[in-house]
């Protein structure tokens, strides 16, 4: 296409122009300098256009170009799962932006179709995420992370397929070999002291860290719960608030009658039940 831009460019100048492309010295020099001033100005106009910063990270440039990206992945989010079989399986979305952790973004959430099914379980996430994405709540990703294989990776696509208004670009994370699992090409292997490969680390272990919170939490509220079915005067309005108050059996045995009277607005009488009936009940474990 030289011949064709020089006879544009000769036409706008109102004179020849001549093409040329140095390979080395000065020339070459000058080339590059404009190749980055274009590509700046590009990003700026992007950024503008799009409400975001005009600089962009070395990683994410990295994964973008690694990644054979149409443009920077500025905002990505990660699913993950936790789950210890069929019981409080939760899902962790963690989000970052220009590699940076935005938590504004980050949602977690109760599974609601039976375990153990990772497959299943990612699909139900991402559909119930992507919903509120395309209602305008959350903000669209330029890149969707799945902590998992190519299995995990068919089964969100599968859900954006059916759910997203527009081409979404996804990729999996495995963390035994650290492989990025991408659609229709091999698996990609970066170094690891690699920018990009160290940006997609951080959000995934984010995510596992978010998700093991929650579901620890929701585990410790269960066992709890379980263990002041059996206390009498311990309703469930009751119960409720001892779970809200304290989150675990052993905060609640570290306490007091009166304390647990006091956060949990009960009587002390009760408070006192209950902490012989844990003290009992540990005794007897």
């Amino acid at each position: 296409g030289a011949d064709v831009l020089a006879a544009a460019l000769s036409q706008r100048a109102g004179r020849t122009v001549e093409l040329f492309a140095p390979v080395k010295g000065k020339a070459r020099h000058a080339i590059e300098v404009a190749e980055r001033n274009a590509a700046s100005a590009l990003e700026a106009d992007q950024a503008r256009a799009s409400g975001r910063r005009a600089r962009f990270s070395t990683a994410v440039l990295g994964l973008q170009k690694e990644l054979g990206l149409a443009q920077p992945p500025y905002r990505m989010v990660c699913f993950d799962i936790s789950n210890s079989g069929a019981d409080q399986a939760v899902a962790a979305v963690v989000a970052s932006e220009d590699g940076r952790p935005r938590k504004s973004l980050y949602r977690r959430m109760r599974m609601r179709k039976p375990g153990p099914d990772d497959f299943a379980m990612i699909a139900e996430a991402v559909e119930r995420y992507w919903l509120r994405v395309e209602s305008g709540e959350i903000p669209r990703p330029d890149l969707v992370v799945i902590d998992g294989g190519a299995g995990q990776v068919g089964a969100a696509r599968d859900v954006l397929d059916r759910v997203a208004g527009g081409p979404v670009s996804l990729i999996g994370l495995a963390k035994r070999e650290e492989l990025i699992v991408r659609e229709g090409l091999p698996d990609l292997r970066l170094p690891r002291r690699s920018p990009a490969l160290r940006a997609l680390q951080r959000l995934r272990d984010e995510a596992h860290r978010f998700g093991l919170e929650y579901h620890r939490k929701l585990r410790s509220r269960a066992r709890i719960g379980s263990a002041l079915d059996q206390v009498e005067g311990v309703g469930p309005a009751r119960r409720a608030r001892m779970l809200k108050a304290f989150g675990s059996v052993q905060a609640l045995q570290l306490s007091s009658a009166e304390e647990i009277a006091e956060r949990a607005r009960v009587p002390v009488t009760l408070a006192e039940r209950v902490l012989e009936h844990l003290g009992k009940r540990e005794g007897t474990a």
